[in-house]
């Protein structure tokens, strides 16, 4: 789990191999990955608004400490973070659908009254 610095400070990512910067913060969870994610995700506005340095973007130092978050037990973590996880999933399988159907659109009312 990885919340950039700048210039996105309070970004949340994770899946991201061979980050090199001095200004991200990683986060190894004991438990769940998908859980703390989708969590942090969830916050991301307040971690915007609550925990950024006011002059140059940075998270806080101590994020980590200052920032709550509820840890329910490993087996409630695993299943709220895959189940938020296969939503995502079928969420980026009817963008790509429906940017399929668009562009069909699109072509049809092209070719249609010409």
């Amino acid at each position: 789990m990885i919340i950039a610095h700048h210039p996105k400070s309070g970004t949340v990512y994770r899946g991201i191999e061979d980050a090199l910067d001095s200004t991200l913060k990683a986060y190894f969870p004991k438990y769940s990955s998908s859980y703390l994610y989708h969590f942090l995700k969830s916050n991301q506005n307040k971690i915007y608004f609550n925990f950024r340095t006011p002059n140059i973007p940075h998270v806080v130092k101590d994020f980590s400490t200052k920032f709550m978050i509820k840890i329910p037990s490993n087996k409630e973590q695993k299943v709220i973070g895959n189940l938020l996880d296969k939503i995502n999933i079928y969420q980026e399988k009817n963008k790509s659908r429906r940017n399929s159907l668009k562009k069909l659109k699109r072509f049809l009312l092209q070719n249609m009254f010409v």
